[in-house]
């Protein structure tokens, strides 16, 4: 072989390593990235606000405005409504009403984590929970659905349960007749159950304040920045 076409070769080699390296640290860059990406999920029938059903996307519709952040118009690729903001410069809050029933909720919430790069671990879906009271409040990080249409379909769309719930209690009526519990929970609040709920919301968002500086190592002072 002769010198040229070895220093050719030679020059192509180191090329193609600096290249490999430039690709590892951009896809490590962006990996960084991603995992300050979170999602909060409101589950529910968008059609019927203020249902007890519903109580996921009232959440995410009083944290949107104590941040003063706007909903976007509907997003096709995400088929919900979404809205976003800066917590510190590498973490950004995403908030997702899905525009689908509740029984699909989840392709809403996989178009959405594919769409906007978020990990699975950074997901965080807002239920509602019968065998909860109403203000009270619990935290399921993995698991089983317990029969929630909506959860089973965020399960079954991301083929994993390894993502927080947060678990809003509506109570559950006396009787176990599935007709029954389906006209509750396609019921709307009372005003003095609404106080109740709106009540609870804010020691909610100190529990996802913790879970979301916890999980990215920043100090976000979610708290001071709701109105």
């Amino acid at each position: 072989m002769s010198r040229s076409r070895f220093g050719f070769l030679v020059s192509l080699l180191f090329r193609d390593q600096k290249m490999c390296r430039t690709s590892t640290s951009m896809a490590q860059k962006t990996t960084q990235m991603n995992k300050n990406k979170f999602l909060i999920v409101g589950l529910g029938n968008y059609d019927y606000p203020g249902t007890r059903h519903n109580i996921g996307m009232i959440f995410v519709d009083w944290l949107a405005d104590h941040l003063n952040i706007k909903w976007t118009s509907e997003r096709k690729l995400c088929k919900g409504y979404v809205t976003s903001c800066k917590l510190q410069d590498d973490v950004e809050l995403i908030l997702l009403k899905p525009k689908v029933p509740m029984n699909i909720n989840g392709q809403s919430v996989s178009m959405t984590v594919s769409e906007f790069g978020i990990p699975v671990e950074n997901i965080f879906i807002i239920q509602d929970e019968l065998d909860k009271s109403l203000g009270k409040y619990a935290i399921k990080s993995s698991g089983s659905s317990r029969g929630h249409n909506g959860v089973k379909s965020v399960m079954d769309s991301l083929q994993t349960d390894e993502f927080t719930r947060i678990k809003f209690g509506i109570g559950r009526p006396d009787s176990r007749d599935s007709n029954i519990i389906a006209r509750y929970v396609l019921s709307e609040f009372t005003p003095a159950e609404q106080q109740k709920v709106f009540q609870l919301l804010p020691t909610a968002v100190e529990y996802l304040e913790k879970q979301l500086q916890k999980a990215s190592g920043f100090e976000l002072e979610l708290g001071k920045r709701i109105t």
